[in-house]
C-alpha cells in the first residue's frame, strides 16, 4: 500500500530526520547509541513493544540511497512488513512515497489478510497518510 505527498522540507533533512527516528528507537531498545555511519543495509536490531514490552520484531536495514531511499523490514512471528520512503525533488517541494508491503506468516495469516484488504484499504491509507503528515510536521518543528 503506498501514498503520496508535496512538502516544502529538504530531502536530505526528512532522510537525516528518517535515520534520526531509527538511532533514537535503536537506542531505546537495546540501550547503545549509534552514528548515522552505523546504520547501513543489513543493520538489525530487536525492538519490543505493546502491554509489558511483550512484543517483538526485528529490524532490519535494507537500503539506504541518501537522500533519496530508506528501506528497512520487520520481522515478526506474525509475517513481515517492508516500510519505504522514497522522496524526490521537485522544485521548491519534495515528493515523498510511504510504501507499506506486507507478508503474512502462514496460510490463515496470508487468507486473512487477503479477505479484510477490500474492507480495510481506505482506512489503512489515511493512517498512512496520517503518519506521514504526523513525521513531516515533526520535522518542520525541530529547529
Amino acid at each position: 500500500m503506498e501514498v503520496q505527498g508535496r512538502y516544502h522540507v529538504d530531502r536530505q533533512k526528512l532522510f537525516t530526520f528518517l535515520l534520526d527516528q531509527f538511532r533514537e528507537d535503536c537506542r531505546q531498545n537495546t540501550g547503545k547509541e549509534l552514528a548515522l555511519s552505523d546504520i547501513q543495509p543489513g543493520f538489525s536490531f530487536i525492538k519490543s513493544f505493546g502491554k509489558n514490552q511483550s512484543n517483538q520484531v526485528k529490524v532490519t536495514v535494507l537500503e539506504l540511497e541518501s537522500p533519496r531511499l530508506y528501506k528497512v523490514q520487520l520481522k515478526s512471528n506474525r509475517g513481515e512488513s517492508l516500510v519505504v520512503y522514497e522522496m524526490e525533488e521537485q522544485g521548491a517541494e519534495t515528493q515523498v512515497t510511504y510504501r507499506e508491503e506486507m507478508e503474512a506468516d502462514g496460510r490463515l495469516q496470508g487468507l486473512n489478510y487477503k479477505l479484510l484488504y477490500p474492507f480495510l484499504k481506505k482506512r489503512m491509507q489515511k493512517q498512512m497518510k496520517s503518519r506521514l503528515d504526523y513525521l513531516i510536521s515533526h520535522l518542520k518543528a525541530k529547529p
